[in-house]
Formats: structure tokens, sequence, C-alpha cells
């Protein structure tokens, strides 16, 4: 009943020490560890003193077990209560169960100390069986109530007389006892029947040994521990009694014992069926059982160490990231045509952005733990987190080498007259390659070392009852795994590096050409900020993963090293462009203005053939016909550069190239 109905694991035993207590000891300890109990036990001497009394039940108390069963004499159950109640062990918190007959007073003062432990008390008390439940007490019932007055006179004359105490014989039904006491006669009878099978005479030990193993009795099916004289307690009925109010008047509480579950022994007595005759009224007025422990850290309960609150400024975190990526990417469409925006080269402009949402997204993935998602769902982000940090990573380092490549291959080639036209096509090759790598190395670490979410104990995350009281949950290698995913870690971080080194080089090589067209200051910066976040995160985050206790800071903090990391690319990449935008589109608004400030006889065409013919009548070497000169010498060296066409003129006269903006300059 205990551990099946009430899911008790832990009971503390008061016993009496001796001969009775001991034995019942012995076996109530043996049926709590087969039905998994743990118990601890304590005893007090049959003539106990106020000291020892009070020991017994301090000692009770220190276990911090809430179920306390009882072994000793009815008489003493009032003692064992008030002492529990003046050390606080009893109440809605506590369940005392006793193991036979308790005698208690039916009426007490309210909020007295026997009120506040009386209420919601058990009683285990042995019975010869149930009426209506069958067996040999029905018929023995049956054979009582037949019994004639010549009968009963009898057993009066020949029962030893007690004081104050009477049999009575012509009851309804005998007192409990009674068929417990003629199952014992019985068993002794037997017993001396098959010791005197082969003599006149016998003794005790042979009497001992020849009790039956078994027999069908009074009180049910009768059965022997092996090579003992103890019956086997599962086969005797029991009946669990439920002490509890039952009406206040004037000061004064009234208490009633009833029955509320019994347990019946199987066919073969070797188990008992539960019978629930009423529900049991617990201290707390309701019919749930206190649970056997106190609560975890103090009704705190287990500390998870979630991400908790935290999650939300992982989120806003990575918002952030997205709405700032999706805006330069609106900006790089929008002013796609412009010649800042053709210099850089629109595609991968927007490759950087997406690059920097997919590394932001791990802010996300990092965030899942078992506080609002399964644990097959925390699984999953543990081993989203390396794919979109290093894909993210990937895509816009690749992307920055790129195109910084593809600048280099226009305006560095040796020979200054050939036309040289590098489309997206060309340098896509070493973008795919760098992606290709960081994904096979992904797919090899999911298949062979994935990551799981698996929650640990602390070192000191246990209390006195070795329950969980703190834990931590990390993205660790799985139980089956066949590789150690560090190494996977290893290679990503090597690749990703050497990837890095790529587009340093790359930036340095384009070092003096216009920031028009290359951005290799900028490309510095971003990796100088990288390598700055790189110092100060990677060793912090790592340190921190090894701490039992620091699992929010180090979400936290990776959080933030993914954030500066991509806001350090997004900014440095895309507001100097913004800037020289807006520099150039306010110089062209300005020139318009002094255009429209000129004479009206000094319109531009009018201007440049004024100019034109002032030179060449000074110089008497052409003759001038519809205001411009009649031949030119020029050289041309022009290169496609983003979607437009990129032309490098050189000067007629100077012959030093001069960049043609504008068809009018």
């Amino acid at each position: 009943h205990l551990s099946e109905n009430l899911k008790v694991k832990n009971i503390a035993i008061l016993y009496v020490n001796d001969g009775y207590g001991i034995s019942f000891l012995r076996t109530f300890q043996g049926l709590a560890q087969r039905g998994g109990i743990r118990s601890r036990a304590f005893a007090y001497p049959p003539a106990f003193t106020e000291d020892e009394l009070r020991e017994a039940v301090q000692s009770v108390k220190e276990t911090g077990y809430r179920y306390i069963f009882y072994i000793g004499f009815p008489e003493n159950v009032n003692f064992f209560l008030k002492e529990a109640a003046r050390q606080e062990l009893t109440g809605e918190d506590y369940f005392w169960f006793f193991g036979n007959e308790a005698m208690f007073e039916e009426i007490v003062d309210k909020d007295s100390l026997l009120d506040q432990a009386y209420n919601g008390v058990g009683f285990l008390q042995p019975s010869a069986g149930r009426e209506g439940f069958g067996g040999g007490y029905d018929a023995f019932l049956s054979a009582w109530r037949n019994l004639d007055s010549a009968a009963t006179g009898h057993f009066s004359d020949i029962v030893p007389k007690y004081p104050n105490f009477e049999y009575n014989f012509t009851s309804e039904v005998p007192i409990g006892w009674a068929m417990l006491a003629y199952d014992t006669v019985v068993a002794m009878g037997l017993a001396a029947c098959e010791a005197t099978a082969d003599g006149e005479y016998f003794n005790g030990t042979e009497l001992l040994q020849n009790l039956p193993l078994s027999f069908d009795g009074a009180s049910g099916l009768v059965k022997f521990e092996n090579s003992s004289s103890t019956r086997q307690s599962t086969s005797s009925l029991m009946e669990i009694v439920n002490l509890k109010r039952n009406g206040v008047e004037g000061g004064k509480v009234k208490y009633e014992a009833s029955s509320s579950t019994v347990l019946q022994p199987n066919v073969d007595g070797s188990l008992w069926n539960t019978v629930q005759i009423s529900p049991f009224i617990y201290a707390d007025g309701t019919t749930t059982a206190p649970p056997d422990l106190p609560p975890i850290n103090d009704g705190k309960g287990v500390d998870y160490h979630y991400i908790g609150k935290l999650r939300i400024l992982g989120y806003l975190l990575a918002s952030v990231v997205a709405v700032t990526s999706i805006s330069f990417a609106g900006w790089t469409f929008h002013n796609r045509k412009t010649r800042v925006a053709r210099a850089s080269q629109p595609p991968f402009l927007v490759i950087i952005c997406v690059g920097a949402i997919i590394m932001a997204s791990s802010i996300i993935t990092m965030s899942f733990d078992d506080q609002y998602f399964s644990t097959k769902a925390a699984s999953v982000a543990c081993m989203a987190t390396p794919w979109l940090l290093s894909t993210g990573f990937a895509t816009t380092f690749s992307a920055l080498f790129s195109k910084t490549w593809r600048i280099n291959k226009v305006l560095t080639q040796p020979n200054r007259f050939q036309r040289v036209t590098v489309g997206v096509k060309d340098v896509i090759s070493p973008f795919i390659a760098f992606f290709t790598t960081n994904s096979i190395i992904l797919i090899c670490w999911t298949i062979l070392a994935p990551l799981e979410f698996i929650r640990t104990a602390n070192k000191v995350g246990t209390d006195q009852f070795n329950r969980t009281i703190s834990s931590y949950g990390s993205c660790m290698a799985a139980s089956d795994t066949r590789a150690d995913p560090t190494l996977f870690a290893g290679f990503l971080a090597a690749w990703n590096t050497l990837i890095v080194a790529f587009t340093t080089y790359q930036a340095y090589v384009a070092r003096n050409i216009s920031t028009d067209y290359s951005e290799s200051k900028y490309i510095a910066y971003c990796i100088v900020s990288i390598l700055q976040a790189f110092i100060m995160g990677i060793p912090i985050v790592i340190l921190l993963n090894q701490s039992e206790d620091a699992h929010r800071t180090a979400f936290l903090v990776q959080s933030l090293f993914v954030f500066i990391v991509t806001m350090a690319i997004l900014l440095l990449i895309f507001v100097p462009k913004i800037l020289h935008c807006r520099s150039a589109t306010r110089e062209k608004a300005s020139n318009r203005q002094k255009s429209d400030g000129l004479l009206p006889n000094q319109t531009e065409k009018g201007l440049h053939f004024s100019i034109s013919k002032g030179i060449n009548m000074m110089n008497g070497l052409v003759r001038l016909e519809g205001g411009g000169p009649q031949d030119t010498h020029q050289g041309e060296r022009s290169g496609t550069v983003g979607e437009g066409q990129g032309t490098i003129e050189e000067h007629p006269m100077t012959r030093q190239p001069q960049r043609i903006t504008n068809s009018s300059s």
C-alpha cells in the first residue's frame, strides 16, 4: 500500500526494543525493501523515560522523512504523538502510521497537542477477515452464530477469568483476534498430531518442526514462513484504519476511526490485493497523501540553470542584426545603379547581408533548452548552432574575398591597354569552394559525432536524500558517438581562419585601389575587430562552459560575441559606402546648381567650344570646324565592374590616366 498506492520511497521507523518490536521490524523492513522503500529505524526501550522519548523522536526528525511508522504498544501512542507535536513533527506535512491497534482518546481539547497530532493518522490493524469476503472467516462466523446456549455456557465456564475483562460468547461478531487465536490453536494441534505419529510424546523442538506450512483456517489461508513459527504477513488480512475529526463542539474535538482500505491476501497468500472501503482523509483534509520528503531547496524546486529571460535579450540581438542586414540589402538594391554601389558589386553585398543573418540566427538556437522545448528539439538546436555559425561566417568572408579578388583581377592587369571583363560567374568558384568545404566538415560532424542536449547534475547538486537539487543542460557528444566533436570544431576553426587569411591577403593587394572600388581598409578594420572579439571572448566562453553554474552567463557572452562580429562586418562595409554615396549625391547637386547659374550664352556646349577654339588658335595647329578639334588621340583601357562598365581614359595631351565619370566632363 505504501509503495504502490502512496508512492512512498522513504520512511522512518520507531520500534520498541524487545522481541515483539524486533520481529515486527524485520518483517516490515523486508516488505519495504521489496517495495523499493528506503527505511531508517530507531529503537526505544520498553520502559522509556521522557528524555529517551524525546531523543527517539528527535532522531526521527533529523532524518527529514515525512512518513513515520510506529511499532510498539497501543497505550504508548499518545506519548509519542504529543512529543512529535512539540517538535513540530505532526500536521499537514507529516503522516504517522501505527503498526497495530492504538488506544486514542475520542474527545480532545481543540488545538491541543493531541488535536494537532491525531487528525489524519493511520493504523495498520491485523484482522481475521471481513464478512462477505468469503473463505474461512464467513464459515467460522456462521458456526459462531449457530452456537446454542449450552455451548456458550460451557465456554464461559472453562475460559480463565481476567480482572476488568469478560468474554462475550453471544455477540454477533467475536472480537477481532478471536479467529487468529483459534487458528493458532489449530496449528498447534496439527503439529502435535504430526509429532506423535510415531510415538506418544514430543518436545518443543519436535512440535515446531512439525508445524504445517499452510492450512485453511478461520482467518483464511494460514501460511508460515519457512523454518519458523511466524505466520507469513501477506497471508493475513490487514485493515488500514483512518483517524479523523468528527465534529467540534464547545472547544472539544471528537475523533473517530474507520476502515479505509483492506489488504486482502491473494489465493496463495504471497501478495495483498488492495480493496478501498472509503477514501483516506489526511491531516490537510484532503485525500492527497503528503510527499515523503521535504520540498527540494526549501520549496524552490530544482535549480535547472535555465537561460530564462536572457533568451529575450538574445532574440533582440539577433533581430537587430537581421533588421540591419535587411536594411543594408534594401539600400544596395535601391542604389544598385549608382557608381558606388556598382563598384562595390551588389550581388556580393547582398551575400554579406545574408551571411550576417545566418550567423546571427545561431543566437536563437543557442537559447534552446528544456525549459520551453523538448529535449529532442534542444538536441537539434545543439547541432544547428555550429552549422549556422560556420555557414554564416564562411558566407560573409567568402563574399568579401570574392569581391576583393574580382577588383584585383580588373585593376591589376599587367597589360594596361587590354580590356578585361570579369563576371560574377568567374569569381563564384572560390566562394563555392569555401562554402562546400565548410559543409563537408559539418556533415561529417553531424554523422560521426552529433551533439545532444544532456542535463547533468552539478557536483554539489544533490541533497541528503540524494535528490538532484541543481543541474545544468549543455550540448555534449552523444553516448554512441564515433568521433570526438572537438576534432571537427578544430577543422572548422582552421578552415575559417584560412578564409580570413585569404581575404586579408586580397585586401592587402587592393590597398592602393580607390575606396570607390575597394574596401581593403575596412576589411582590415573588420578583421581587427573580430580578432579582438576572439581574443577576449573565446577564453571567457571556454571558462564559462567548464563552470557548472555559469551557463546563463555563457549564453550572454556567446550572444554578444556573435552580435559584435556580425555588426562589425555590416557597419564597416556598408556605412562608408552610404556616406560616400550621400557625399557624391550632394556634390552632384552642388555642381548642378553652379551649372544652372551660367549666363544664357554660356551653355556647357558653348563653353566647351570657346575653350577648345582658344587653345587651337593659340597653337595654330588645326582648323576649327563645328567648334571642336578635328583630330584627337586617345588611349583607352576599361574593365567591367559590378553590373556596369567602368571606363578609364588617358587625356589626349598629357597621356595621363583620367577617370571618366560623365560624358560631358
